[in-house]
């Protein structure tokens, strides 16, 4: 019996010793102000870092789509889960999940959302003047909970209040969210939109219906293929003498030229095959490609970033790469 409590004692210290579980990883968010106009969209960074002293695998990307919980507790004290355009996509979604991805200790991966009021989802972001808490937690990475975002919602001013009185007379609260519902290009919402950049230009709600008309391809607008991910894990083993090389290709979707400033390089071992010189413009419906190498010199799981700066309103976009 004597030895049988020894056991039992050796093992809770163990357990202790080991720590819980979700100390592999560290959940982290974060906005850029701290202080929002009602109504105005609250960007939301996420960063999920591997605190361990190993490699770790993520199952799943880190974004609403795959599982991100967000929660918003309002000035009344009431907490609810955040749901946007994105969880109703996702609800209707039926892709498969994206291959895991290998973290190197230290390393992260991030995501950055708008939080803002959906008349689709009632959600209680952030229409009412006061004290905001934000949360959030990762159920499927051993269930990791984030640290606590504080949040002021202040009253428009007269300016701020006429301009959130035309968004609601002309039905464009829904694509005031950089998230949510798209704009159509010929659509009586897009002549809106522009009719309020003419009007109200200066608004804090401005920025993100000038991104929603990019969106609806009437501005510059990059876009990448593959879209988020460069994965070498899928490409078949190179040939002896050859290197593995796998395609990038950055084309304007928009009406308008294209400007890439600046693409920064990723950390070795992966490397353009040849460096891209920019300047780059591209007119509407151009493409270019770049050939990325991977010549790894140990064995192990690597991970880099591939970021493109230019004259898109979501500049810069930021590519992940990843090979074994």
């Amino acid at each position: 019996m004597r030895r049988f409590l020894l056991l039992i004692l050796f093992s809770q210290l163990a357990f202790a010793q080991q720590g819980p579980a979700d100390q592999s990883w560290r959940l982290s968010i974060k906005s850029e102000r701290s202080t929002y106009i009602a109504g105005e969209p609250a960007p939301i960074s996420f960063e999920f870092k591997n605190i361990s002293a190993r490699p770790k695998r993520i199952r799943f990307p880190l974004n609403f789509e795959w599982g991100l919980l967000v929660y918003v507790t309002a000035p009344d004290g009431q907490s609810e889960q955040y749901f946007s355009a994105k969880h109703l996509k996702a609800a209707a979604s039926q892709r498969r999940p994206p291959d895991p991805v290998w973290i190197e200790p230290g390393q992260s991966i991030s995501y950055t959302a708008h939080l803002a009021y959906d008349v689709r989802t009632k959600t209680p972001a952030f229409m009412e003047p006061g004290r905001y808490k934000i949360a959030a937690r990762f159920p499927y990475e051993e269930g990791t909970a984030s640290n606590a975002l504080e949040l002021t919602v202040k009253a428009p001013d007269e300016a701020e209040q006429k301009a959130l009185e035309y968004l609601g007379a002309n039905s464009l609260l829904p694509y005031v969210d950089p998230g949510g519902r798209r704009l159509k290009t010929n659509s009586k919402q897009a002549v809106k939109a522009q009719e309020f950049l003419k009007l109200h230009g200066k608004s804090v709600y401005a920025s993100p219906l000038r991104l929603a008309l990019r969106d609806a391809g009437l501005f510059a607008q990059l876009t990448t293929y593959p879209e988020d991910t460069i994965d070498f894990n899928k490409l078949p083993p190179a040939l002896p003498g050859k290197l593995k090389e796998h395609p990038l290709f950055l084309k304007n979707t928009g009406q308008e030229p294209l400007n890439i400033k600046k693409i920064g390089p990723p950390e070795l071992p992966f490397r353009f095959k040849s460096p891209p010189k920019t300047p780059l413009i591209l007119e509407p419906g151009e493409m270019t490609e770049f050939m990325i190498v991977f010549e790894p010199k140990t064995p192990g799981h690597r991970h880099s970033l591939i970021t493109v700066e230019s004259n898109d309103l979501r500049s810069p976009a930021v590519m992940s790469i990843t090979g074994k």
